[in-house]
């Protein structure tokens, strides 16, 4: 009854279809009066007027100012939903940059650390080589001057014994020239000299014992054997001579692979020690940027959930002040 009654006194002061419109738009303005709790406060509002016996033209304009505070209310919040949507598209926006150059420098780092794994290594691998190298060079090198101590006294053993041959050589073939039946007292006489258990006394008291043909090819045998030993003392030297030139150079070969090993281990000791750092700089970038990963996910998703709700909030209160609207007009 009262909802009747108030519909019919402002029908009656307004006399304006700008309020009520259509029948279809009276009847469901009415349901939407009667049913809302917006409604049932006008409703109230209006009756206690009518019992105050106020002016009808006070109701009116409560209505008027109403609807155009309702209207005020909603192009503030179009504004501000359009502004806060704007926010949030920037926002997701940079969360989204922050993802995609998080998700992009974590594979960068993920691809540097295996490659600079394979690297380090490989170094600790051309290390130990180089070392174990070294190692090599001086067991080679030691093992051949200890060869080269031995062959030269073994030389210089071979060059006293072959000059004491030909010494011993050059004293008895001129003696052993000079030996005739008349001369060979005398000979023996002056070799025996050299000693008792000389083997040259030995010799030419044999010697003494043949004859003159035996003698001169015995004679011979022994210049034969002085022309070998005289070939041999010169090939001898000769042969130490080379030896020695190949030493020297065997030792000046070893000393420039020494060098260049030594340089290259501490090349590789260098590189090994700008890839490990390089390979904690890769680790701490790729945690870093998984933590920004992770924060901008999370911060991504608040802020979707937050502007959802922001949305929701005021399409919900759109609707109200439509519906609300609608119950004034």
């Amino acid at each position: 009854m009262r909802l009747l009654l108030c519909v019919i006194l402002i029908t009656a002061t307004m006399a304006n279809t700008h309020f009520l419109g259509t029948n279809d738009k009276v009847k469901a303005t009415l349901k939407a009066i009667d049913t809302s709790d917006f409604g049932k406060n006008l409703l109230d509002t209006i009756a206690l007027q009518l019992e105050s016996k106020g002016p009808m033209t006070d109701i009116a304009n409560l209505i008027r100012d109403m609807i155009t505070d309702l209207q005020k209310q909603q192009h503030d919040a179009d504004e501000s939903h359009a502004a806060k949507m704007e926010e949030c598209k920037t926002q997701k926006a940079d969360y989204n940059a922050r993802i995609t150059h998080a998700t992009n420098e974590i594979q960068e780092a993920t691809q540097a650390i295996r490659e600079l794994t394979t690297k380090r290594s490989n170094l600790k691998k051309a290390i130990v080589r180089h070392i174990k190298t070294l190692e090599m060079l001086d067991a080679n090198e030691k093992a051949a001057r200890a060869k080269r101590k031995v062959d030269n006294k073994l030389f210089f053993d071979r060059q006293e014994q072959t000059k004491l041959v030909l010494d011993a050589l050059e004293v008895i073939i001129p003696k052993l020239k000079a030996i005739t039946p008349h001369t060979a007292a005398e000979t023996f006489m002056q070799l025996a000299k050299i000693g008792a258990s000389n083997p040259i006394a030995a010799l030419v008291e044999v010697a003494s014992s043949l004859d003159a043909d035996a003698l001169a090819r015995c004679i011979g045998l022994l210049e034969d054997l002085q022309g070998d030993f005289s070939s041999f003392l010169e090939s001898d030297l000769q042969n130490e001579i080379n030896a020695q030139v190949k030493f020297d150079n065997y030792m000046i070969e070893i000393a420039e692979m020494r060098k260049q090993t030594k340089q290259q281990l501490a090349n590789d000791r260098a590189e090994l020690a700008e890839t490990e750092a390089a390979l904690v700089a890769q680790r701490r970038r790729l945690a870093e940027n998984n933590q920004e990963l992770d924060s901008a996910t999370k911060g991504l998703s608040a802020k979707t959930v937050e502007c959802n709700l922001y949305d929701s909030n005021y399409q919900n209160d759109t609707k109200q002040r439509s519906g609300e609207l609608d119950i004034l007009e």
